[in-house]
């Protein structure tokens, strides 16, 4: 949603606000099997998703006759269990979190009184899965900023 006003023979604002989601993306998750204890599956995850929400505040206008200004304030944040690229820690490391084949929802479920249900739970605590939950991933995603503040000023020589 945007909103434009003239302020004046020289000035104008603007003020923008936007609210994107997405939600059940495609994971590669872990669910209990009965046969082999447990299979993963490329699936559409209910726990994996991202949320922006933005409101930006732009100023333009002329102070005198040979100099302009153009001034924003942007504050926005950007929320999820994972980022959508490819995560790598470093250049050497074997392991990443890929788009659709991350770590995020491994975490196998086994059922209450199974004999393996607390070696499970120790190996893929924090990984988030189907009736598990999402273990902590959702929150700040790594390119959320938070405030950007901007200003241009423009001299028009003769």
């Amino acid at each position: 949603m945007e909103f434009d006003r003239r302020l004046g023979v020289h000035w104008a604002v603007k003020v923008r606000g936007i609210y994107a989601y997405s939600h059940d993306h495609t994971e590669l998750i872990g669910v209990y099997d009965p046969d082999t204890l447990y299979r993963f599956y490329m699936t559409n995850f209910e726990l994996k998703k991202r949320d922006y929400r933005t409101i930006n505040l732009k100023l333009n206008g002329r102070i005198a006759d040979k100099f302009a200004l153009y001034a924003s304030y942007t504050w926005s944040e950007a929320k999820g269990t994972n980022p959508g690229q490819l995560e790598r820690p470093n250049w050497a490391s074997g392991t990443a979190n890929a788009y659709e084949a991350g770590v995020f929802g491994d975490h196998v479920n086994l059922p209450e009184g199974h004999p393996s249900k607390e070696v499970f739970d120790w190996i893929f605590g924090g990984l988030g899965g189907r009736g598990v939950g999402d273990a902590g991933w959702y929150g700040f995603l790594p390119y959320s900023v938070d405030h950007q503040v901007k200003a241009l000023g423009t001299y028009f020589a003769p």
